[in-house]
């Protein structure tokens, strides 16, 4: 193994939480048919005895709703109006069939927030996902890394060995950069498809040029416009996180 590499779980998670088992986790809920818990908005402060305003309790609401977004892997491809619950799901803030927001799927560790967070309620440590949440019959829940994010939407990502199905989520960090530096930084587990990437430039998506004057075309991609967009994507929504804010006042 290179030394620049080494895998960290975020969570520990056994087969078995006491007497209960897996069926009282996320995932045991889930695959009873009950959606996994929200997290509480605890009031009053168990301190100062603060109780929250109108404004808290909808940004806390709004956190939620976003860290339960299903992510499509372009612009506008999400199945829903991008932000608002998926009708039909077994939560519809937490959707596990039709994606709610738009970005670029599962391509750094999952294609949302809460599939890693969803133990013992939503919003708390890792924990098992039922892996395939669209059949009528949900198998025994696993570790999302194994099947359920890296497979998700006919995606073909290859499992690395560190993830087991009964294992601890995963994530990778390299220890040192190229150039002997010290990194210890996130890095990606799961990639976007090249047949995505030619559909997100022949649709505008993505800054591309075009080679070739024929039905099918080679694309060719600058590092410093890919730098530049991903940069605008970012301040656009941290402005629009801004508009919600002031409306929610």
């Amino acid at each position: 193994m290179d030394d620049r590499f080494c895998a960290r779980p975020r969570i520990c998670p056994e087969r078995s939480w006491g007497s209960g088992g897996i069926q009282n986790t996320g995932g045991g809920l889930q695959q009873q048919g009950i959606p996994i818990p929200h997290p509480p908005l605890i009031s009053a402060h168990p301190v100062t005895g603060a109780t929250f305003n109108d404004n808290e309790r909808k940004s806390f609401e709004e956190g939620i709703a976003r860290a339960g977004q299903l992510e499509a892997t372009c612009d506008s491809c999400n199945d829903v109006t991008d932000g608002s619950p998926v009708p039909g799901e077994l939560d519809p803030v937490f959707p596990q069939v039709r994606t709610n927001s738009n970005g670029t799927g599962a391509r750094h560790n999952a294609d949302q927030c809460f599939v890693c967070h969803a133990q013992p309620q939503l919003g708390g440590s890792g924990g098992f996902i039922v892996p395939n949440p669209a059949d009528p019959v949900p198998q025994q829940a696993e570790n999302p890394q194994f099947r359920l994010v890296p497979h998700r939407f006919g995606r073909q990502n290859v499992v690395p060995s560190f993830e087991t199905q009964y294992g601890p989520i995963r994530e990778v960090r390299f220890r040192y950069k190229p150039d002997g530096t010290r990194d210890g930084g996130v890095h990606q587990l799961w990639k976007i498809s090249p047949v995505t990437v030619k559909k997100m430039a022949r649709e505008g998506w993505l800054p591309a040029h075009a080679i070739g004057n024929g039905v099918r075309k080679r694309w060719r991609f600058r590092i410093s416009e890919l730098v530049s967009h991903m940069r605008c994507r970012v301040e656009s929504e941290a402005s629009s996180v801004r508009v919600l804010r002031r409306k929610a006042s």
